[in-house]
């Protein structure tokens, strides 16, 4: 509501004050996209206000304007189809590649014995290790948040003791890959979608508890399908009658198909336990995705390696090879194999630092992207 109040009163000044739009509109786009993401907006009439308030920086030069465009796009859709960018959100997410530790003790243990790593530093040649707290993450799975940084950047390494970036890039067997959401998200996001529109059901619920992995994301695609639908509309009224039909009569479908299936037979199938939907449905299954792992890779920037004529006659090599080139290039190749065409994933970097990393991982990109 803040973000909002704040756009109304910009736009009522922007004609007067022109430098206040420079400076404030473009963080208060990126705050509201943000916001919608992590909940279903308030109501409809929240939505036509700010979709009016925005439609006045439409036409700005870019990047106001572009930004305004995208903002009012993922609006509209939102007017139709709420929870829409909460669930392109869970999308993008689940295509990052997921640590799976087998439990908290040994989690911690492996994790000490490896996350102290020499680095050198820029003052004394001396080597440095890097300080990590002994409370190392107790979750039993993380998403790694790859921080690229200069080991000779003094600040980058203080960034990276005070941040508590773990050291550690390869853990061995323990990655999984998902190319969208695991059953056990999928049957969340059935119940927080036919919930929302059809309201909570009981026997719903219980129908999930039934359904293996294959029969969960068989019907979840059927589900998405109706809901995205639903989002092509122009008219919210229509869209919601639309999807509230097709939803229902999915919910039955998911009901009579599990009301064949035996009690007995269910254990070892079960995606969703007992105790999973009393908690989820205190929070309106909401999904929670495993948290972000803060991950350093550290580079020496001043190993080059810079092509020979021959090599750039024959298009072998073009650009100069650095450590940041090859880090990244090992860690591709150690994910490659969990990959495919059809099942992509996602990797996210920070380049943390200056100039130099920020020329090197450039560099690195440039010769990654040609060859």
């Amino acid at each position: 509501q803040n973000t909002i109040t704040k756009l109304r009163s910009i736009s009522g000044q922007i004609l007067l004050l022109p430098k206040l739009a420079e400076i404030s509109l473009l963080a208060l786009i990126f705050m509201m996209r943000q916001l919608i993401s992590y909940t279903r907006v308030p109501d409809e009439t929240w939505l036509d206000k700010s979709i009016s308030n925005l439609k006045r920086f439409y036409l700005w030069p870019v990047p106001y304007g572009s930004q305004a465009r995208d903002l009012l796009i993922k609006l509209q859709k939102e007017r139709v189809a709420p929870g829409y960018a909460l669930i392109q959100k869970i999308w993008r997410e689940c295509r990052l590649p997921e640590i799976i530790i087998a439990d908290g003790d040994n989690a911690i243990e492996s994790s000490q014995h490896n996350n102290t790593v020499s680095t050198p530093v820029s003052k004394g040649g001396k080597n440095n290790e890097m300080d990590y707290d002994d409370e190392h993450p107790e979750e039993t799975s993380f998403r790694p948040l790859y921080y690229l940084f200069d080991v000779d950047d003094s600040k980058s390494l203080l960034f990276a003791n005070v941040m508590k970036i773990d050291a550690q890039t390869d853990w061995g067997t323990n990655y999984k890959v998902h190319s969208g959401p695991s059953a056990y998200i999928s049957a969340i996001l059935i119940l927080n979608i036919i919930s929302y529109d059809c309201g909570k059901s009981e026997d719903l619920e219980n129908a999930i508890k039934k359904l293996n992995e294959n029969e969960i994301n068989l019907f979840y695609k059927q589900v998405i399908a109706i809901f995205t639908s639903s989002s092509n509309s122009s008219d919210s009224k229509v869209a919601k009658q639309s999807r509230s039909l097709g939803l229902k009569e999915i919910s039955a479908q998911i009901i009579a198909h599990a009301s064949d299936k035996d009690d007995d037979e269910l254990d070892d199938e079960c995606i969703l336990l007992r105790e999973d939907l009393h908690l989820l449905k205190d929070t309106d299954y909401r999904v929670e995705l495993p948290a972000l792992h803060h991950t350093g890779i550290g580079c020496d920037l001043k190993k080059k390696e810079f092509p020979s004529p021959g090599q750039m006659a024959s298009n072998e090599m073009l650009y100069p090879s650095n450590e940041v080139l090859l880090k990244l290039t090992s860690l591709l190749k150690n994910l490659h194999g969990l990959t495919s065409a059809e099942e992509k994933i996602t990797l996210r970097f920070m380049v943390a630092g200056g100039n130099s990393i920020l020329s090197g991982v450039a560099t690195a990109y440039a010769s990654l992207m040609r060859h």
